[in-house]
């Protein structure tokens, strides 16, 4: 098991949300962002990328909408001939346009497109929701980019961009946003997941995070509203007074809709002792729940065990992230004197699991599993098989059940494939998101600021893809209510990498027949009031008991 960490201690996720793990690396005294760090920025991504996309004319059209963002608000830069496709579509696109000049001459294929103000509060509602100011509307717009575009063509932009700047008398700190914008902007087209870390945003990645300052509750976003994911078991009697799926829509009486994820998190961000008011709006409800909430300094445990009432010796093991000592502490409280001897069954209830560390993620399947092959992990080098010793160590041999949803990523899916391909557990609750890369944070020699950029992917055991496509559930329940489910994840998302394409096919349990019809026949009349899911989950592992 060493040895395989040491592997796999490379291809630690380290998301700036989830992992809070860093890179050591010699910091250098400059904070400052220019030509030197956009081009060092070019140069890692040729190194050590696991598919830098660089000649693809849409990385470098991003980048020159990074700068235009910057110095020219509105202007855009745009395929002509996509444009043209798209006009009868989408409003956004009406207003003038001119061509791009390098010197004396035009740029084919391309134009400078200014978009014009919003004509009603709706229609810059819009513009709002889809992301304008955040970039990610500019980038996205680029994936039918067929034009040819290239480092020339982003020079041009480069310039053009310098002499609107310094018409307008601004300061060398535009400059530098000119360049942090082309580097954000690329790193977007590039895969959802890479990314520019500025020393701020660094500094907050490597805070303790065992110090959490919260409401009791946590947000999932969707379509740009922040929405009630989990009410905390700390949580206060005003918050319990909210609901999963309520959507928040005032801070402090203010309006927050039509404002990016980053707004709305730094509004919520107060010190321990302070109150905020917030409304939420509840599906079916005419009038917003207002509740008054108090920030209190907590450590909201990673892992959590307890009984599961009416199946006796089965116990219910909630992992919210994969983070440092995670698996180990599964191990710890599953080997605990209060439940060695008697334990029957295990529920893993991973809903809400974005990931973490890798390594983790590994313990709790050897957990399980006393050896065999557990994952594929594919570098831009090669693609190594990932297995555990059989050496002799206590394996927990009961029923495993694992609840998912389609929130569960990256090192959370890991387990889920690596669990159901061998068999040893069964699946049950909604597709997963289907991130299956591994991100790593990289210094820039000549800036405080860091990239992390996608270095790896991982597949299931038996070499079938993840990324983009996620584990699906052997058992899988619909939604109820008037709006079907529709399933979103990394499939949905602008420039998502994609896995090697493979003939493999899916092989399904072979009890799966006989444990569908137990638990369809368990759950028809199920009351809907609760946690639907859980009570869902404990029927199934109360059938796979059975078996």
């Amino acid at each position: 098991m060493r040895a395989l960490v040491a592997v796999l201690g490379v291809l630690m996720v380290t998301s700036a949300l989830w992992a809070g793990v860093a890179y050591a690396a010699d910091a250098p005294a400059s904070d400052s962002f220019g030509k030197v760090q956009f081009d060092e920025v070019v140069q890692v991504l040729k190194a050590h990328h696991l598919r830098p996309g660089l000649d693809r004319p849409r990385v470098w059209a991003a980048a020159a909408n990074g700068v235009l963002s910057v110095a020219a608000g509105k202007v855009e830069l745009l395929d002509a001939d996509w444009r043209l496709q798209v006009a009868a579509k989408r409003a956004r696109f009406a207003g003038k346009t001119a061509p791009l000049r390098c010197g004396e001459k035009a740029l084919p294929g391309v134009v400078l497109h200014s978009r014009p103000a919003a004509a009603t509060w709706r229609e810059q509602e819009k513009e709002l929701a889809k992301g304008e100011g955040s970039g990610e509307a500019l980038v996205d717009a680029l994936v039918g980019w067929q034009t040819p575009f290239d480092r020339t063509g982003f020079d041009c932009v480069v310039a053009h961009a310098g002499t609107l700047v310094i018409k307008a008398g601004k300061t060398a700190k535009t400059q530098q946003r000119l360049w942090r914008g082309a580097a954000t902007y690329l790193l977007r087209a590039i895969d959802p997941h890479s990314r520019l870390t500025t020393p701020r945003a660094w500094a907050l990645v490597n805070e303790d995070v065992s110090r959490v300052v919260d409401l009791g509750l946590t947000f999932r976003w969707r379509k740009d509203r922040a929405v009630v994911h989990e009410v905390l078991a700390h949580a206060s009697a005003n918050a319990r007074q909210v609901r999963v799926g309520d959507v928040l829509v005032q801070i402090d009486g203010k309006a927050v809709r039509g404002q990016a994820q980053a707004q709305i998190v730094g509004l919520l961000q107060r010190p321990v002792g302070s109150s905020i008011r917030l409304a939420f709006r509840r599906p079916g409800v005419e009038a917003p729940l207002e509740v008054t909430l108090k920030y209190v300094d907590t450590r909201e445990k990673d892992v959590e065990v307890e009984p599961i009432v009416g199946l006796p010796g089965a116990l219910r093991v909630r992992v919210r992230k994969f983070a440092a000592a995670s698996g180990r502490q599964v191990r710890a409280e599953l080997e605990s004197p209060p439940y060695e001897e008697a334990l029957s069954g295990v529920l893993l209830d991973l809903r809400g699991n974005r990931g973490g560390i890798i390594p983790e993620a590994v313990t709790l399947v050897e957990l399980f599993r006393r050896g065999g092959l557990i994952g594929r992990v594919r570098t831009r080098d090669a693609t190594v098989a990932i297995a555990l010793s059989r050496k002799r160590r206590k394996v927990l041999q009961m029923p495993v059940v694992m609840l998912v949803d389609g929130a569960c990523a990256s090192a959370c899916e890991f387990v889920a494939a690596s669990l159901q391909d061998s068999g040893r557990a069964l699946i049950v609750g909604r597709h997963t998101f289907g991130k299956a890369t591994l991100q790593e944070y990289m210094s820039l020699k000549t800036s405080k600021s860091r990239i992390m950029i996608t270095i790896a992917m991982f597949s299931t055991p038996n070499g079938l893809p993840i990324q983009a496509h996620g584990v699906p559930p052997d058992l899988e329940w619909s939604s109820t209510g008037k709006s079907p489910h529709k399933r979103r994840g990394e499939a949905a998302l602008s420039f998502h990498l994609l896995p090697p394409e493979t003939q493999r096919e899916r092989r399904p349990r072979t009890d799966l027949g006989a444990l569908r019809s137990c638990w369809t026949a368990a759950t028809a009349n199920m009351s809907e009031a609760g946690d639907t899911q859980l009570t869902k989950a404990v029927a199934a592992l109360r059938c796979l008991m059975a078996m």
